[in-house]
């Protein structure tokens, strides 16, 4: 029985700002490991460094099962799908490498496998043209964008719907299909901390209401924070006293944004105390949680798709207000357990449709964030309402808790593994190893104008320096980039095949079947021995043979 073997193309643990993109990615590697629910995992990284974050992190989580990974170059990636019947494939984002990943697939693996993705930000200018790449006539019944949200599929659908119908192209042009599960959270981890924490170690006073917002503190990233000090302008007609109140700010912070200076100074012309903690780590974060009274988190950007902060919250026991926003609105019950306040969109964006592929993202994104709208008048009234109602924090609290436990990482993992393994059984009913991808360059053919001729098509045969390194009084060198393809007993049995002249696609397909090797990488291998000089081309075949000697010392004559 062979077996069961999980690859992917991404380390997804990685070290940066704490973002949603990288809270998600580890929580999901980290459930996966725990679960282990296969027989090896393979990691093909672009880089040393990729595979240096990932092996730390799968260390630091997994001790003994580290045997059971391996931390591949990716230039290995066609020999490991040749030689292993893979389970499934699955890729930490869901722009950049599916359709590549799956025309490999096609073309050389032993099987074909699910090659699956997750969405996360769908909203940065280059993405039309990335998703382009997915409108092809390779995918199998098996491959699967996984989308975090419903409204993430909502986007995708509306993206491939535009892309098919602006380039007028016909339904062989198909995107992998598309389900839905949520991101998790490591549910226990915040209830620990809330059940543990202790008023002593407070990250503020509890002498007033203390109202977090989490997420990053930026008018052109996740939401606008001037917004929710406008509603608290609003208290008077709800009641509000805002020397009772304490507003906390807590995200990633660009030092170079003067966006807190700005909020700092209408927060105190309100006389509002407001507290800012720039860029807090995870342990902070869950202490920040743990101590606030209402939770607010008011996204007004189409970066936003899920809302992990959301369902954190509800783990550690904070009622939450949330905007009626993207992925919010499923992981709320309105009123029951939390408050969605309603949003108001443009119908066009026009200009900032003709402008984006031009200037910044961010810019791109403040000037869409800033057509959103969210409803001051019922923020104002709900903070109003959460405040004045001790009772209805705790009701909401409560039901909050039980809504985040059904996102604990132990459940969501398990929609994967049953994901893969449905996909897994399915067939398909066309042949896909033929279907090229548009947009894989054929150099050869592109570029063909650029040399004098096809080595290809010339005679081949052994120089003075191949025979002086096949009788090892020479060494080859090799780069670093070179190293997954030249080893030593390959090039000397090439050395060996060319003792004689003949044609370099004669050489190529005895090379191929000698090593059981693809021809592209035979060729690769031949076209390197013929730039170091250790193979030589003539017009005509030379009229007399070259002596060699066999591994066994053995002399031979052609």
């Amino acid at each position: 029985m062979s077996k069961k073997i999980w690859g992917t193309l991404d380390p997804f643990f990685e070290k940066g700002p704490y973002l949603g993109r990288i809270v998600a990615n580890s929580g999901f590697l980290k459930a996966l490991l725990e679960l282990d629910p296969f027989d090896e995992y393979h990691f093909f990284l672009a880089s040393e460094k990729q595979a240096s974050y990932c092996r730390s992190f799968t260390t630091r989580h997994l001790g003994s099962r580290n045997p059971k990974i391996k931390y591949l170059s990716r230039m290995e990636l066609v020999h490991y799908l040749r030689k292993n019947p893979y389970h499934a494939f699955h890729l930490s984002d869901c722009i950049n490498h599916p359709a590549h990943l799956a025309r490999l697939r096609n073309k050389y693996s032993r099987n074909i496998f699910p090659v699956t993705s997750i969405t996360h930000s769908l909203s940065y200018s280059n993405y039309g043209h990335n998703l382009m790449k997915q409108l092809w006539a390779g995918w199998s019944a098996k491959d699967t964008i996984i989308c975090s949200s419903q409204c993430a599929m909502q986007v995708l659908e509306n993206y491939f719907g535009h892309l098919k119908k602006n380039y007028q192209l016909t339904e062989d042009f198909r995107p992998p299909e598309m389900r839905h599960i949520p991101l998790g959270i490591d549910f226990y981890e915040f209830r620990n901390c809330f059940a543990s924490g202790d008023n002593s170690s407070a990250s503020f006073k509890k002498d007033k209401i203390n109202i977090l917002c989490l997420g990053r503190i930026s008018c052109y990233s996740k939401m606008d924070i001037l917004p929710i000090l406008k509603s608290f302008q609003l208290a008077r007609f709800y009641g509000l006293k805002l020397n009772e109140l304490r507003l906390i700010l807590a995200g990633g912070l660009d030092q170079k944004d003067d966006t807190v200076g700005k909020l700092s100074v209408f927060a105190k012309n309100m006389g509002l105390e407001l507290a800012v903690f720039p860029n807090p780590d995870n342990a902070f974060k869950k202490k920040l949680l743990k101590d606030a009274d209402i939770f607010l988190s008011l996204s007004d950007n189409p970066q936003e798709t899920f809302g992990l902060t959301v369902l954190e919250a509800q783990a550690a026991g904070t009622p939450v207000i949330a905007s009626d926003y993207n992925g919010y609105r499923e992981l709320i019950a309105h009123g029951v357990d939390g408050f969605l306040i309603p949003t108001l969109g443009p119908d066009s964006t026009e200009y900032i449709d003709d402008l984006a592929p031009l200037i910044y993202d961010s810019e791109s994104h403040l000037l869409l964030a800033q057509q959103c709208a969210v409803d001051l008048h019922a923020l104002a009234g709900t903070i109003a309402r959460l405040v004045a109602d001790p009772l209805l924090r705790k009701t909401i609290a409560a039901n909050g808790i039980m809504n985040a436990r059904k996102y604990d990482w132990t459940r969501i993992i398990r929609m994967y593994t049953r994901l893969w393994d449905q996909l897994h059984t399915l067939t398909d009913s066309h042949a896909l190893e033929e279907i090229s991808h548009p947009v894989h360059t054929p150099y050869g053919h592109i570029f063909a104008a650029h040399p004098t001729s096809c080595w290809l098509s010339s005679t081949v045969s052994l120089g003075k320096l191949g025979q002086a390194l096949y009788r090892k009084k020479d060494h080859p060198v090799i780069y670093s980039g070179m190293a997954d393809f030249i080893d030593w007993e390959k090039l000397r049995t090439l050395l060996f095949h060319a003792r004689s002249p003949l044609k370099g696609s004669v050489l190529v397909a005895r090379l191929s079947a000698v090593l059981e090797l693809d021809p592209s990488l035979t060729r690769i291998l031949t076209g390197w021995a013929i730039k170091q000089g250790f193979l030589q081309t003539s017009p005509e075949p030379a009229d007399q043979s070259i002596p060699l000697t066999t591994e066994d010392g053995m002399q031979v004559t052609s």
